[in-house]
């Protein structure tokens, strides 16, 4: 639904313990059982634990993703 990086404000950069104004993932997807829309999820991830982020396919797994 939304993939962007933005910078952390004070509750998500507390929460992920990085800087306030650190730059982060966000991502909403809505996640479906069976085919029907079952729950909307958002993440945030610091965009230092994923440098390449934007490069990669995000139709499977983000978790898969081989960094290396």
């Amino acid at each position: 639904m939304e993939f962007k990086a933005e910078l952390a404000n004070p509750l998500i950069s507390s929460r992920l313990n990085i800087e306030n104004g650190s730059p982060v993932y966000k991502i909403i997807r809505l996640r479906s059982v069976e085919g029907k829309p079952y729950v909307i999820e958002k993440t945030y991830m610091p965009c230092f634990c994923w440098m390449n982020l934007y490069s990669i396919p995000l139709s499977t797994s983000i978790w898969r993703y081989n960094y290396s």
